[in-house]
């Protein structure tokens, strides 16, 4: 009984530290957190958690190792789509390219994951990835309609559109400043 208790007041504390992130104190949240970490080491909120404050805290080489403890403790693909995006901030192309197929080949209808394939492999010069992705997605049908989707479906259509695929004739490989494309800030 005093082992659960105590559980309970810890995650009572995980769950503090999650909103301490919310409201942007970030310190206040990571010495919560790294006080928890031999007794919640072994539940996946508490790594997400964790991961995501140092995210948000723009330390993204230690959220990157944090995500990595998390994906050994779950199979959602939020978590690879997360640790990419770390990988990315840190300019480990290779890793986050990784972890993107394996969100995508995780939940093959889901398009985040292909959304944001796609904008990596614009991001490095592979105008071909990119267009597989764009079609990939375009030609994906989602379980749900969603603003989401919609906004996946349009921007890799106007990213197909720009490149002049659609007569596949030429193709370019980066676009003006101000019509960039990003994965939405969602779930971080």
């Amino acid at each position: 009984m005093y082992m659960t208790g105590n559980l309970i007041i810890d995650n009572l504390k995980n769950k503090q530290a999650a909103l301490l992130t919310k409201n942007r104190d970030y310190e206040q949240s990571l010495n919560i957190l790294t006080s928890l970490q031999n007794r919640l080491d072994i539940y996946e909120s508490y790594w997400v958690n964790y991961a995501n404050t140092l995210f948000l805290n723009k330390d993204y080489k230690h959220a990157a190792i944090i995500f990595k403890k998390a994906k050994l403790l779950t199979s959602n693909p939020m978590i690879y789509l997360q640790a990419a995006l770390c990988d990315e901030k840190t300019g480990d192309y290779k890793s986050a390219y990784k972890n993107l197929t394996t969100a995508k080949n995780m939940e093959p209808g889901h398009l985040a994951a292909k959304f944001a394939l796609m904008n990596l492999s614009l991001k490095m010069g592979d105008t071909i990835g990119c267009v597989n992705q764009a079609q990939n997605i375009i030609e994906t049908v989602p379980k749900i309609r969603s603003s989401e989707t919609i906004f996946f479906k349009s921007r890799a259509g106007l990213l197909l559109q720009q490149l002049g695929y659609s007569s596949k004739k030429k193709s370019i490989k980066a676009f003006p400043e101000n019509n960039k494309f990003y994965l939405p800030k969602k779930n971080i």
